[in-house]
């Protein structure tokens, strides 16, 4: 199991760039709406799609060396490639409102597929070398991920009503009210990816003991 042991040592490492990209995506969020210039804004943005690249690109090279020890990180290394593919036209066409939106969502969906194709393979590992605690642990991962990103979606849902129905005064209540549900929406990203971060951390150490004995 030692190549599965590196590999998700390396998907561990990436999945902290991911959270640090959300923490640099909330830090704009709050540049965007205080009226700074917007040019920092789109400098700090740009950053968190680097790191975003960087994240695809571990996991990819993770999940590579992975699928020696199991074939399930295989599904993991075709969606980071659909990812990276989305996360560049995304770039393009970042002026195509609707464009970037729809692209945004299926960024969404995809992640959260790439997040439970994990999952699966390290739960699957786990019941290989019959450990409950990272079985469960995953299995836990894997609920909170996809409320997470349903109560996320229902979030940015309302923003697009709210933007649809404001118009004059109703437009700075509007503004604050989609920062609160933007933030709330990056928050629980947070919550799934910490409990995700977590699990990824126990395979670690349960393959790092495995490959020690």
């Amino acid at each position: 199991m030692e190549n599965a042991y590196k590999g998700i040592k390396k998907i561990y490492l990436a999945e902290m760039f991911a959270v640090l990209s959300i923490f640099i995506v909330i830090f704009s969020v709050f540049i965007t709406y205080s009226g700074i210039d917007l040019t920092v804004a789109t400098v700090i943005l740009t950053f968190s799609i680097v790191l975003e690249v960087l994240e695809f690109i571990l996991i990819f090279f993770g999940a590579t060396q992975a699928v020696k020890d199991e074939k399930g990180f295989n599904n993991v290394r075709i969606l980071v490639i659909f990812l990276v593919i989305i996360t560049v036209i995304q770039t393009i066409t970042v002026g195509n409102g609707i464009l970037s939106k729809g692209l945004g969502i299926a960024n969404n969906v995809l992640e959260l597929f790439l997040i439970l194709n994990v999952i699966k393979a390290c739960v699957t590992i786990a019941d290989k070398l019959k450990d409950k605690k990272v079985s469960n642990l995953g299995k836990n991962a894997v609920k909170t991920a996809i409320a997470t990103f349903f109560i996320s979606l229902a979030l940015y849902l309302t923003i697009y009503v709210i933007g649809a129905r404001s118009g004059g005064v109703i437009t700075e209540i509007s503004d604050i009210l989609e920062v609160v549900i933007i933030m709330g929406s990056l928050i629980s990203l947070l919550i799934a990816y910490f409990m995700y971060i977590r699990m990824l951390s126990m395979t670690v150490k349960m393959l790092e003991e495995k490959c020690d004995e």
